[in-house]
């Protein structure tokens, strides 16, 4: 194992610890609404910045990431070629110039993230799911405590009675990147003769946690999830249809028992009406995906367009509508076009590790189609984990292999990495450092989130929607 290795293995782990650690956070609490939200975007930030100034600094690292790269189908190639391609043009001839080159490198920084550590991922597949299983502990965990803590002192209990997130669908969003691996990883328990009600307690909590936060659209990705893994993997059919069930109504029972309605009865001697209810109403997604669609043009108005224009949220809570008025029409077909091939890729493949990684990655983005899953700092992190491992997985079992011979344009390709790690650290840095120099803008009102808590577009004025 040689340094370079060593170096994306301390990256690789320090990432699931950084995911763990804010999964349940007891030093930023939520009177400080900003701190918690941004300083997991500054530490998803160091993350990129570190990768990229060992990428600028190493031939060897570069050589790497360049292998990766050429492992994928060509068919992938290029659909990442025309994505980002298509990106740029937007950019280039945005209403934001600047802030559209952050927005640009910061998705760049995080796509050589993905292609650092899946270098890594197929040997660390095991860590992946002990972490994550450990990720589901740690989340329920931030639950529990913020839900006993409103019941103590007598708060009305809602599903944002919550530690360690500002928002409960930001923990929504890190869980469906992980619920297929913990799923996976219980299967492998139970089979290896552990103790049954112990291997499915960490996707109980999962199901608990989207019951008690009402995550109806997490529910819907990842039963959707589980139901195409039952449907694809004969073998495991049974075993995967009983180790839901049963995990569901264990989750069920621990959200009765140990989150509301009884500890309320318990403490306050009331048993509220509350918890039976089911939202019905659209949680104002409807608006804003028309707004989105007034802003829509062909070839897209850049980076932060949407949320420096938005009347109503920050993001749109639908990542190709984000893309198609941030990137472009070409763009957003291609990234549907990338889903649709990895879709394709599982339904076809014979390799488990391919069908859990791939439908965890997809289970992600399918979520994304209703909420900020693409946005969230945490929930982007554990998503590039995701797609490594998919990645990894693929490049591990089709045994794709670069010629060693030659890697075709390698001088350009070198350059062109280069050039990606200067504008990473320059304009991610610059970024997090205009935040932390203005103090998160602590004295001025929340406003909307998106790369930040906000104050997102403070100087720029909306050219849309007018």
């Amino acid at each position: 194992m040689n340094k370079i290795t060593n170096k994306i293995i301390v990256l690789f782990v320090t990432s699931l610890i950084g995911i763990a650690f804010f999964s349940f956070n007891l030093f930023v609490l939520k009177d400080d609404i900003k701190g918690l939200y941004d300083y997991k975007r500054i530490f998803v930030c160091f993350l990129l910045i570190v990768m990229s100034i060992h990428v600028l600094l190493h031939h060897e690292f570069r050589y790497k990431i360049i292998h990766q790269f050429n492992s994928l189908s060509q068919k992938v190639k290029v659909l990442f070629v025309i994505f980002f391609s298509s990106a740029a043009i937007a950019n280039l001839f945005g209403l934001y110039f600047y802030r559209a080159q952050e927005d640009y490198f910061y998705f760049i920084g995080l796509m050589l993230f993905c292609a650092v550590i899946s270098m890594v991922c197929y040997q660390g597949r095991t860590r992946i799911f002990i972490y994550f299983t450990l990720i589901s502990y740690l989340l329920f965990f931030s639950v529990i405590l913020g839900h006993w803590v409103a019941v103590a002192y007598d708060i009305e209990l809602s599903f944002h009675s919550i530690i360690s997130f500002a928002n409960p669908r930001m923990l929504n969003q890190v869980q469906s990147w992980i619920i297929i691996p913990v799923m996976y990883f219980t299967i492998i328990a139970i089979r290896q003769s552990k103790t049954y009600i112990l291997a499915i307690l960490p996707l109980a909590l999962n199901f608990a946690i989207i019951i008690a936060l009402d995550g109806r659209g997490i529910a819907v990705s990842s039963i959707t999830a589980i139901l195409l893994w039952a449907w694809f993997d004969k073998s495991l059919r049974k075993m995967i249809l009983s180790v839901f069930f049963h995990s569901l109504i264990a989750g069920f029972i621990i959200k009765l028992a140990l989150l509301s309605p009884l500890p309320e009865y318990l403490v306050l001697g009331i048993s509220p009406d509350a918890w039976t209810n089911i939202r019905t109403t659209d949680a104002g997604r409807l608006a804003v995906w028309i707004e989105a669609l007034q802003m829509v043009s062909f070839l897209g108005h850049g980076g932060d367009a949407f949320i420096c224009n938005s009347t109503t949220f920050g993001r749109p809570h639908n990542s190709i509508l984000l893309i198609l008025v941030n990137w472009g029409v070409i763009s957003a077909i291609s990234y549907s076009l990338l889903l649709l091939y990895a879709f394709k890729t599982i339904y076809l493949t014979k390799h488990r590790l391919i069908r859990v990684s791939g439908l965890s990655m997809l289970s992600g983005f399918a979520y994304s189609l209703v909420s900020g899953v693409v946005d969230s700092p945490l929930s982007q992190l554990t998503g590039a984990i995701s797609i490594a491992l998919f990645w990894a997985s693929c490049q591990h079992f089709k045994r794709c292999e670069v010629n060693n011979v030659a890697i075709t344009r390698i001088t350009e390709k070198h350059f062109i990495l280069i050039l990606c790690s200067v504008l990473t650290i320059g304009l991610v840095g610059n970024k997090v450092y205009q935040r932390i120099d203005n103090n998160h803008y602590r004295g001025m009102p929340i406003g909307k989130t998106q790369f930040w808590v906000g104050q997102n577009c403070i100087d720029e004025e909306a050219l849309l929607m007018k």
